[in-house]
Formats: structure tokens, sequence, C-alpha cells
């Protein structure tokens, strides 16, 4: 089989609150960064190596989602793009070499849920922003949402 990754986004239901998304705007609209309708959290799971999409989706299922409060999508990386979603998307990895202990915890749950094990997992801080410029994302996280040292930013094209 293939190497493949498949990313998990979880977030919130609709009618459950984000506190940490609630604050996030709070610090945005400290900063005076412009626009901004409104900013929703979430995590953001990439599982790597022999893993399919039933795989991906029992994990999502079974072990990262609180199915009260929670849902997640899950797709392939690298289906590239222009978000359809209306919103701009940033995650927060931990970078190359620094201890990514929820991803490796990850791998444990899936051993033992008898699941197919990914070969590496990453975990992520998710920020779904609407209404603002990309531009103005990107300073806001890197000055209010990481430290550079240990964090690697991504935007997905918004």
């Amino acid at each position: 089989m293939a190497e493949e990754t498949w990313r998990v986004v979880v977030y919130r239901r609709p009618g459950c609150p984000d506190h940490r998304g609630r604050s996030a705007e709070k610090d945005w609209r400290a900063a005076r960064l412009g626009p901004l309708k409104r900013i929703r959290t979430g995590q953001a799971y990439d599982l790597t190596g022999s893993v399919t999409a039933p795989t991906a989706r029992a994990l999502a299922g079974k072990l990262l989602v609180d199915a009260v409060m929670q849902e997640a999508e899950v797709r392939g990386v690298g289906a590239g793009g222009k978000s359809a979603r209306g919103f701009c998307r940033a995650v927060i990895w931990p970078r190359q070499g620094v201890t990514d202990s929820v991803g490796e915890t990850v791998r444990l749950g899936a051993r033992d849920l008898r699941l197919p094990v990914p070969d590496k997992v990453r975990a992520g801080a998710l920020f779904d922003f609407w209404g603002a410029a990309p531009r103005k994302v990107r300073r806001f996280c890197e000055t209010h949402l990481m430290n550079d040292l240990v964090h690697r930013l991504e935007l997905e094209k918004c």
C-alpha cells in the first residue's frame, strides 16, 4: 500500500461554545488588525503511512472526536485549491524535531483500539478566520498564537 496522508479536522458542533475562538476574537480586536467576522478553533491531525480513508474516519470517530460536542471532516492532504468555504484556515504545527506528544498519543490510541496505526501523526491547533485579510491572519498568528521557535504556520489558500 502506498503511503498517504489524511487530514482530520475536529471542531465544535454549531451551538457548542468555542471559548478559545471568542478569546482569539478579543485579541484580534485589541490588536486592531481590521475587519473580522468570527474565529472558529479546533484541532488538525495529519495521519501518514499505510492509512486508508476508512481508517482515518474510524480514528476520527472512535478517538479524536467527542461525539456530543464535536464533529470532524476527513480529506486527503494535497487536495489543494482555493477554499470555497468562505474562511481562511490557519494551522499551527510543531516544527520538525519538536516533540509532538499529542501525535504520539494518537498512535498509541489507534493501537489500543486495534486499528491500523499510522506511521506518523502530527497534531496542530486550527483557526478558521471569517472576514479577515490573509496577510492580517498571518500577522495575527505569528504575533499572538504561536512561538516561531517551536511552531510552524500553515495557511490554506483563502
